[in-house]
């Protein structure tokens, strides 16, 4: 968790600038639909304009805050070990934080159809009808398929 926290903190400017330009390219499709990829697209360019920025100027608060204490070497060294690790960080804090939250998915999930296992048996009833079929539609095809000679 230390580490998550460390991913998190260093990398809330570009989350900040993604979760900013995520709503400026969103775009309305015919049928009701979103054109996520436009979306994401800006996202991510936003979150790396805002890593760009903010990195080497999260390196260089280090380097002065390092250099009063350290001397210049020492500074140095810890800036540079400092500005390797923030994207390391931001990724392992996405990934971290995308398991989490589909672990809390399966919690909330077990928990509806403990509650309610009404729900489970209708799903584990139409999960049966399905596999059936498509049981059927592989057999049909593989019965008109060309025969072996």
């Amino acid at each position: 968790m230390v580490l998550n926290l460390y991913g998190w903190a260093n990398s809330f400017i570009p989350r900040w600038c993604a979760a900013f330009a995520r709503p400026l390219a969103r775009r309305q499709l015919p049928g009701g639909q979103m054109d996520v990829t436009k979306e994401a697209f800006f996202a991510s360019l936003a979150a790396w304009l805002g890593a760009a920025v903010a990195f080497p100027l999260q390196t260089y608060f280090v380097y002065l805050w390092a250099e009063a204490s350290i001397g210049f070497r020492g500074a140095a060294g810890l800036a540079t070990v400092y500005a390797l690790s923030l994207i390391p960080s931001w990724r392992l804090f996405v990934r971290r934080r995308d398991i989490l939250r589909e672990q809390f998915a399966n919690l909330r999930d077990t928990l509806v159809f403990l509650l309610r296992p009404r729900h489970a048996v209708r799903l584990q009833v139409v999960r049966r009808r399905l596999q059936r079929e498509v049981r059927h539609l592989l057999t049909d095809f593989e019965a008109a398929g060309p025969r072996a000679a």
